[in-house]
């Protein structure tokens, strides 16, 4: 039955802009296969630390330079060291300055990552995070791409709305939401904890241009494919195309129509077999109820992430008074996730701290600097 709904899914969008890029993920494939012969350990001699040798492992690379993999030796805690490209400097400050903006939110009731350091090593902006696990494409190719299910996708939606609704609250939109802009957080000790990652394009709402070409290719808003206004709800329809990935196990194709949304066909289910049936094939209903709304053409008519969190997908009110395995499992799936209630109040997640990005830029130092071992691996 599943597979007869997703079948219909497919069938309710046609190609958009380009067929190629929206339905070959070779691109991705070699992206990650290069990523993985990439990774490296090394061993490296640091002076002036009072340190022999370490090992660093390389366990990202991008556009903007590398990522490792480093201890704090004060702490003996894991970190991420982010390390700009001498020739990005600005990319490399421009994320410091939206880290900060993050400070004023629990990074961890709001699932945002945490930036626990910069610095400047050999002329290399460099910028240490909390160590997270996989992010979700590398774990979707792990899988060979096989859909999740939508109790699994529910819990990841659930994170990033709340993720999205924290944003909205201090005018941040992230701007580049993508598979592997999410990342696990332990998979094996809390499955399905999510965070999202990579502020390193980040903008505040008030910097956003009419005719600015943002967002992931397979990923971007309408309105910045036309050249229209720009707002935080960018971020949720590349919410909407991440939610689909992950249902549907391919990109999302779609089309333009004179109608506010994407062209969509009502389908029907074949005969129930099982109460089992029933309960899932209303929450895939739920689900997809909801992602018409993420990726409505008219930003303005768009669902908000304060709304979205109300929809019955997310609060499975759909399925209240039902006692299904199906419904008995997703329940089981959503308390091991851990998640955090939506406040009613999002100002409770944000401090009073007030700052001022370039006052804070120039005194923003920690004392775990000197510890943290870092290799010069960027050429």
């Amino acid at each position: 039955m599943t597979s007869n709904l997703k079948e219909l899914l497919y069938s309710s969008y046609s190609v958009f802009e380009n067929a190629s890029l929206f339905n070959d993920l070779k691109l991705y494939q070699t992206r990650a296969l290069r990523l993985k012969a990439d990774t490296q350990m090394v061993s490296v001699r640091v002076s002036g630390l009072h340190i022999s040798t370490s090992f660093v492992l390389v366990i990202g690379r991008g556009v903007y330079g590398k990522v490792v993999k480093c201890k704090n030796l004060n702490t003996k805690e894991k970190v991420a060291i982010k390390m700009i490209k001498k020739n990005l400097t600005h990319t490399g400050r421009s994320e410091i300055l939206n880290m900060f903006s993050l400070r004023k939110l629990d990074p961890d009731k709001c699932n945002l990552i945490k930036m626990t350091d910069h610095f400047v090593h050999k002329d290399h902006q460099c910028l240490a995070f909390e160590m997270l696990d996989k992010d979700l494409f590398e774990f979707m190719r792990g899988r060979h791409f096989k859909p999740l299910s939508v109790s699994a996708i529910r819990l990841i939606a659930q994170q990033m709305i709340v993720a999205l609704q924290a944003l909205k609250s201090i005018a941040m939109v992230h701007t580049d939401i993508k598979p592997d802009n999410i990342m696990f957080v332990n998979h094996k000790l809390i499955p399905f904890k999510v965070k999202l990652i990579d502020f390193g394009i980040a903008k505040h709402a008030s910097e956003l241009r009419t005719g600015t070409w943002i967002q992931p290719d397979c990923y971007r808003a309408f309105e910045v494919l036309l050249g229209l206004p720009l707002s935080e709800s960018m971020d949720m329809w590349s919410l909407g195309c991440t939610l689909a990935f992950f249902y549907l196990g391919r990109l999302l194709e779609y089309i333009m129509t004179s109608k506010d949304t994407p062209k969509h066909h009502i389908y029907s289910s074949n005969p129930v077999q099982s109460f089992h049936d029933l309960e899932e094939t209303e929450d895939i209903k739920a689900f997809i109820q909801l992602l018409k709304q993420m990726i409505v053409l008219d930003p303005d008519k768009r669902i908000s992430p304060s709304e979205a969190h109300r929809q019955d997908f997310i609060t499975m009110k759909h399925l209240v008074g039902c006692s299904g395995k199906y419904v008995i499992k997703a329940r089981k799936m959503a308390l091991k996730c851990q998640l955090q209630p939506i406040p009613e109040d999002w100002f409770c997640l944000i401090t009073k701290e007030k700052t001022n990005g370039n006052d804070e830029f120039k005194r923003y130092h920690f004392s775990a600097n000197k510890s943290i071992v870092l290799v010069n691996i960027i050429t």
